[in-house]
């Protein structure tokens, strides 16, 4: 595709979050411009400006794509588990694993990119839907047939998507006193994160890995 020649926009939009990506990664998130987004696209600074009015227009619309695809891939990899606890944790330690994995989301949790980051979460409804979608099929498991796990009465859903969201924050942007394995992570979540969400039952510890 020729920069000027824009027949497919979705395309154009696509390649701009591809260069922005690539711009937080090599410059830092609150570092890369505009100028560096067209550099790495390859087009004019206007270009950019035609699908992205602002830096922080840009800056939402890559977290929102990225959210979208991360959001699937953990919704295929939570498929494998009944238990919601389970797959509320397995669900929360495959994200945060993915994002460190990968450069151009890593570089949004860099010391110098953590207050851009959270005031793009923060302001994005689109997490916050992503977030709730995935919680709501867990919930609705919990509170669904004999034999899931017992959701904790009166648990305000909205609430819990916006602790969810900041657990996830947190445990992507701030250093624990240890470095914890990815296994370690999980028993932390389990010790703490699954027993404000569900009600304890007797032998299910020796269901939840």
């Amino acid at each position: 595709m020729a920069w000027g020649r824009e027949d497919d926009a979705a395309a154009a939009v696509d390649r701009l979050l591809d260069a922005a990506g690539a711009a937080f990664e090599e410059v830092g998130v609150a570092g890369a411009g505009m100028d560096d987004v067209a550099r790495l696209a390859g087009c004019s600074r206007g270009t950019v400006y035609r699908y992205f009015p602002t830096k922080e227009a840009l800056r939402t619309a890559f977290v929102e794509r990225e959210a979208r695809r991360l959001a699937r891939e953990v919704s295929a990899h939570v498929a494998r588990w009944d238990d919601p606890a389970v797959a509320l944790v397995e669900g929360i330690t495959f994200a945060v694993a993915e994002v460190r994995s990968r450069p151009t989301l890593a570089a949004w949790f860099r010391p110098e990119a953590v207050g851009v980051t959270a005031a793009v979460a923060g302001g994005s409804d689109v997490i916050y839907a992503i977030t709730a979608a995935f919680v709501d099929r867990l919930l609705d498991a919990a509170a669904g047939p004999a034999g899931s796990v017992p959701l904790r009465p009166g648990l305000p859903r909205d609430g819990a998507v916006e602790w969810i969201v900041r657990v996830i924050l947190s445990l992507l942007s701030v250093d624990g006193p240890t470095a914890r394995t990815p296994k370690e992570e999980a028993r932390y979540l389990r010790q703490f994160l699954v027993p404000a969400l569900f009600v304890a039952e007797p032998g299910r510890a020796g269901r939840v890995r």
